[in-house]
């Protein structure tokens, strides 16, 4: 910090003469004014932090960018700011630098993506071609007739040409420089081929009338050809196992010529170090080549052979899909014909493609056409039945034998207890006095109780139950939802509140059972919890409208009562529909 200057006020006066002390201020001011100013700007800009840092900012890009020149020492000072900075941003907010590095990193990803998805495609052709081509196979069986391995029999077949090894020797000396191989092969005693094609060289010009400038071109040792360059300086050789084009001469010729023109000073001078020409390796290596057959070339038929054998094997596996798929639904109606009431299975066959089902039907079973529908098989055509009558006194069909020999209104019930027939609700007093006499003829009823009727309001009971019993609806698939339908929720509301206030004053007890149904497209016991559920839905409905919960009443029936059976999965099998019964 600058040192203050004294105030023309804090020097003394001369004389102590007052005038005089103004004139040495003024004479001060006129001589030192504009110097006292500068030394003043000068104190408020050191002392003052953000006058300070505004005149470093004026210098700083302009050292930073000599000082980047001169040394390393202000990246050594700037890396742990730098770094600590990185760190504390991406703890912060790891967005800032991922946005940062996106457009070098998104290509980068693109492109070692394309890479391994071309490199995995090229792997899977040739797995197919050596798999499940005729040629593969026949591939396979001369490895394991001869005891070569695999990639030997498949190398020798589907190769056109492939270069082993390179090699670049200094031809004064017969001393090898550089060699490169082929990936996978371990290429040993590189010295002492070179020594001996170098010897071969020789020997051919002592041994044949040659001419000058006659070398050495091509040699064939076993399965590989030797194809030999010469320069100058240095002499290159290419082992190659196939038959490789003319072109490929033409590229070792143009690699022989830039190496010496790129390299004839050092190639000139070689005293046996051969480590200065070791980075011309890169240069051999572009001269490994290896071309396989394509597929095209005499594979055509193998893959229209594969096409068709793939389709068969396709064809034969829906054909086998089929029949175990077919043979399921079959135990599986099988298994329900034979625990349906009053159905008793005596044969069942398999002839002629179709399901041949012999045995006894009591008339009032369940239709076994329906329940073939139900299964997703079709009477006649997959299903044939063949059946004999028989009247089964079981309780269930007793009372459907009731029913319909008895026919009774709607606002009468049947039940069947201990082989008693018992018949409640409201009916005309002539059907009650038949009642009583036709219901002792069923097989099965051993008496009849016709103590619960009463004919009483008859009419209108009967109407208000029609009225309830026509009224159905309906849901979406899987959806336990009421959605819309209003008038007929409103109807059945207006319906059941007339037949709930007339049975009170009739003195009689009954209920209004919501029946929720499902149709066949998942499992049973799923089935039944949605329609359970559905019922549910409708109830609470009602309740909510007003009436009694006593009276409202929720059962669920899953899809044992399709009203379409030959179509199981039809919405019209998603539905609510009514019923009442009558209490004791």
């Amino acid at each position: 910090m600058l040192e203050s200057r004294p105030q023309p006020s804090e020097v003394p006066s001369a004389g102590g003469d007052p005038r005089q002390a103004e004139a040495m201020d003024e004479l001060r001011r006129l001589l030192l004014g504009r110097q006292q100013e500068r030394w003043s700007d000068l104190a408020r800009r050191v002392e003052d932090p953000s006058l300070r840092a505004e005149d470093v900012s004026r210098v700083l890009p302009q050292a930073v960018a000599r000082c980047s020149k001169q040394d390393g020492r202000l990246s050594q000072a700037l890396a742990p700011a730098v770094e600590s900075a990185l760190r504390t941003s991406i703890r912060r907010d790891p967005r800032v630098l991922a946005n940062a590095i996106f457009p070098i990193i998104g290509p980068a990803i693109r492109q070692a993506v394309s890479d391994s998805l071309r490199r995995l495609v090229e792997t899977l052709n040739r797995a197919m071609e050596l798999g499940l081509s005729w040629r593969g196979l026949a591939w396979r069986w001369e490895a394991w007739r001869t005891g070569r391995p695999l990639g030997e029999v498949v190398l020798a077949h589907s190769l056109i040409f492939r270069v082993e090894q390179v090699f670049l020797i200094h031809r004064p000396t017969g001393l090898l420089l550089v060699d490169v191989a082929a990936p996978g092969l371990v290429a040993e005693n590189q010295d002492v081929i070179s020594a001996m094609l170098t010897a071969v060289r020789d020997f051919v010009k002592d041994a044949f009338r040659t001419t000058p400038g006659d070398e050495l071109s091509t040699a064939r040792v076993g399965d590989l050809d030797l194809w030999v360059e010469s320069g100058p300086h240095a002499i290159l050789a290419a082992a190659i196992r196939g038959q490789a084009p003319v072109e490929y001469r033409e590229k070792l010729r143009r690699t022989l010529e830039a190496i010496h023109r790129d390299e004839a000073s050092t190639l000139a001078g070689f005293s046996g170090d051969s480590a200065p020409l070791a980075f011309l390796q890169s240069n051999l290596e572009e001269c490994l080549e290896v071309r396989h057959r394509t597929g095209a070339e005499g594979g055509g038929r193998s893959w229209k052979l594969l096409a068709v054998s793939s389709v068969a094997i396709l064809v034969l596996v829906a054909w086998l899909g089929n029949t175990w798929w077919q043979h399921r639904r079959e135990e599986a109606f099988l298994d329900r014909l034979r625990t349906e009431p009053g159905i008793l299975v005596t044969e069942a066959r398999r002839s002629g493609g179709r399901l041949w089902v012999s045995g006894l039907r009591d008339p009032m079973a369940a239709d076994p056409a329906s329940l073939a529908w139900s299964a997703r098989l079709s009477p006649d055509e997959d299903v044939v039945f063949r059946w004999e009558p028989y009247l089964a006194l079981t309780p269930d069909l007793t009372l459907r034998r009731a029913r319909a020999r008895l026919n009774p209104p709607s606002g009468v019930n049947l039940d069947l207890q201990g082989g008693a027939l018992i018949l409640e609700g409201v009916g005309s007093p002539e059907w009650n006095r038949e009642a009583a006499r036709l219901g002792a003829s069923v097989p099965g009823v051993d008496r009849v109780d016709v103590s619960g009727l009463s004919h009483d309001g008859a009419a209108q009971v009967q109407r208000l139950v029609e009225t309830l019993q026509r009224q159905t609806l309906y849901f979406d698939t899987a959806q336990t939802v009421l959605a819309g339908q209003v008038p007929t929720v409103n109807a059945v509301v207006e319906a059941a509140r007339a037949l709930e206030s007339l049975v009170g004053r009739l003195g009689k007890k009954a209920s209004l059972v919501v029946v929720g149904h499902a149709d066949r497209s998942g499992r049973e016991e799923l089935n039944t919890r949605l329609s359970q559920q559905r019922a549910e839905a409708v109830r609470s409905r009602l309740v909510a409208a007003g009436l009694s919960p006593e009276f409202v009443q929720g059962v669920g029936v899953g899809s044992s009562a399709p009203s379409r059976p030959q179509s199981p999965t039809d919405a019209a099998n998603r539905r609510v529909t009514f019923e009442v019964r009558w209490v004791r």
